[in-house]
């Protein structure tokens, strides 16, 4: 009985729950690829910059002496290294959840990016991007 109430044969489906969709239609409110390409492009800036300091920090010295939190090269390299696993977990993530949202997109008609594609034409090359990139990220993560 309460399923009958719900339901409206005289609106589509689409329709019916069109109000509760967020943007391009995806069921949540806001966006999750934006998101987790901040996230990726975080954690891979800084595992290069905690491999930078451990490259050129010069002493080994206790920080917090009431901690005992010892500051070694290759604690800023285990930093790095934690950082660019979790870029590449991440990554994988990222690249789903940007062609889910691909798929879910509904372009603009008539409007051209500033190499002249269209907007289904740019989305797709912008995914073929990500995986080349993730396929990058994968190859020369460390084993």
């Amino acid at each position: 009985m309460l399923f009958a109430l719900a339901y409206s044969p005289e609106q589509p489906t689409i329709e019916q729950i069109a109000q509760e969709l967020g943007a391009n239609g995806l069921p949540y409110s806001l966006p999750i690829h934006p998101n987790l390409v901040h996230l990726t492009i975080g954690l891979f800036v800084i595992a290069i910059a905690f491999d930078l300091v451990g490259a050129f920090y010069p002493l080994e010295k206790r920080v917090f002496r009431f901690l005992a939190l010892p500051i070694t090269r290759g604690g800023f390299h285990d930093v790095g290294w934690y950082n660019l696993l979790a870029c590449c977990l991440v990554t994988f993530l990222t690249v789903a959840a940007g062609f889910y949202e691909m798929l879910t997109a509904v372009p603009l008609p008539g409007v051209k990016s500033t190499f002249g594609l269209g907007g289904m034409t740019t989305m797709l090359w912008h995914g073929v991007g990500g995986v080349l990139v993730l396929a990058v990220i994968v190859a020369c993560s460390p084993p």
